[in-house]
């Protein structure tokens, strides 16, 4: 990882079989980073869209999770895919809240590579409440 940055346990199952996360550890600016590797990549020999998209859903929900102080799930996910990203490509992505509103957040990142970016995402998440979780 890139100095600055903290590995950190995604919640999600899925995410952690995706590989390892980190996360600015003092910055004002909430960034995720992620170290794209071989096991990533399309028969392009690319990172996979997939993992480009579920990079950004999971960066966009973690910050609407913790700005509505609850449990989010994904009603929109818009990605742009900007340019390729390569095995050995470290990615970080910067992520803002655009509005929040009492049970409805809309969120949007950008993922660089070296400063390029690579990748743009928007979403809409709606908080949920404990009580109405699914196992």
């Amino acid at each position: 990882p890139r100095q600055g940055f903290v590995a950190f346990q995604p919640p999600s199952p899925f995410l952690q079989r995706l590989g390892e996360y980190y996360s600015k550890a003092d910055s004002a600016e909430p960034v995720l980073g992620f170290l794209v590797e071989a096991q990533h990549l399309n028969h392009h020999g690319v990172a996979h869209g997939g993992l480009i998209a579920s990079l950004a859903d999971n960066a966009l929900g973690s910050l609407a999770s913790r700005v509505a102080g609850s449990g989010v799930v994904t009603v929109h996910l818009a990605v742009d895919y900007l340019g390729p990203v390569h095995a050995g490509s470290w990615i970080e992505v910067t992520r803002v809240v655009d509005r929040a509103g009492r049970r409805t957040l809309f969120l949007s990142c950008i993922g660089r590579v070296d400063g390029t970016p690579v990748f743009k995402a928007n979403a809409i998440f709606n908080a949920i409440s404990p009580t109405k979780r699914e196992t």
